[in-house]
């Protein structure tokens, strides 16, 4: 995937937010708490509610963006840039390219947090090539925050 086509279909929180959808739920939402599979969207909070428990889930708990407020936009930015890279991209090196692209402006800490959780999952899948890949990979579905 190139660069361009990235930006086409991951350039908004939304397209971001449905990616991880179908992810998660390839065969439409389940409940994680009672198996129900009809679910309300809670746009504002990027939440979907259970109709039937009223449990609340996110595209991205158990993942490697667990609880983060980082949007989702720059954290695949950060993916795609680090599975791509020829060569090991440093934490400031990423900041710098995150913020030259409209990120806002990420603290180093945010940044380090970023870098470390993806490289986590590449060093424990070993060779990651493509970015379906990295969202399928064990690590990044079971992540837990510590």
């Amino acid at each position: 995937m190139t660069r361009r086509e990235f930006e086409e279909h991951f350039g908004t929180e939304e397209q971001c937010q449905k990616y991880l959808f179908n992810k998660k739920w390839a065969d439409g939402f389940i409940c994680p708490k009672c198996e129900q599979t009809e679910c309300f969207n809670i746009s504002s909070r990027n939440l979907y509610q259970c109709k039937l428990c009223n449990h609340q889930a996110s595209v991205t708990a158990g993942t490697i963006m667990d609880k983060t407020r980082t949007p989702l936009t720059c954290w695949f930015l950060a993916i795609f840039l680090m599975i791509n890279a020829k060569v090991k991209i440093t934490t400031k090196y990423l900041k710098t390219i995150l913020n030259q692209n409209g990120m806002g402006d990420r603290s180093y800490n945010t940044v380090w947090t970023i870098h470390h959780r993806i490289q986590t999952i590449l060093k424990e899948k070993g060779t990651i090539s493509t970015f379906d890949e990295f969202f399928e990979s064990e690590g990044f579905r079971t992540w837990r925050s510590k």
